[in-house]
C-alpha cells in the first residue's frame, strides 16, 4: 500500500502542475504514505517496537497480533514481502515550491510529525542533491547490515 500511494502521489503531483485541486489529493497521498510505512514498525504497548522486517531473513513478513504485546510474524516469502523495498520517490525542491498548498502541508507534517517524518522520509537534516527529498521507509541502514 505504501507503493500505491507513492504512484498516486505521483500522479497527483503531475495534474496538480495543470490544476491545483490535485495539491489536496497529492497531500493526501503523501500523509498516507507516511502513516502506512509508519505502521510497518508499531508500538506492542510496553514501549516495545515489532516490526513487519525480519532482521534474520532480511525480508518483510505479515505479521498477526492476538491482543497485548504478543506478534508474530508469519514467515511466507512471496514477492509482497519485496514490494516495501520499492516504495520510494523523490520530491523535486522545484515541483513543491510551485505547489504552495502542498508544501505547506509537507512542512507543517515536518514540523508537527517530526518522529513519524524521521522515520518514513530519508534524513530532514542532511537533504538530497539540489535540496530533493527522499520519501522510503527507512530501511536502508537495516537493508545494508
Amino acid at each position: 500500500m505504501a507503493f500505491y500511494c507513492l504512484s498516486m502521489l505521483n500522479i497527483a503531483l503531475e495534474l496538480a502542475k495543470h490544476r491545483r485541486t490535485y495539491e489536496d489529493i497529492a497531500s493526501k497521498f503523501f500523509e498516507h504514505f507516511i502513516f502506512i510505512s509508519d505502521a510497518m514498525t508499531f508500538r506492542t504497548g510496553d514501549k516495545d517496537e515489532k516490526s513487519l522486517w525480519n532482521d534474520e531473513d532480511g525480508f518483510y513478513y505479515d505479521a498477526i497480533s492476538w491482543g497485548g504485546p504478543w506478534i508474530q510474524q508469519l514467515p511466507v516469502r512471496s514477492l509482497v514481502g519485496l514490494i516495501p523495498l520499492y516504495a520510494t520517490m523523490t520530491l523535486e525542491p522545484e515541483l513543491i515550491n510551485k505547489l504552495p498548498s502542498f508544501k505547506k502541508r509537507v512542512d507543517w507534517f515536518i514540523e508537527n510529525r517530526p518522529d513519524m517524518a524521521e522515520r518514513n522520509m530519508a534524513s530532514l537534516q542532511k537533504r538530497g542533491k539540489g535540496n530533493r527529498i527522499l520519501l522510503q521507509r527507512r530501511w536502508m541502514e537495516t537493508v545494508c547490515k
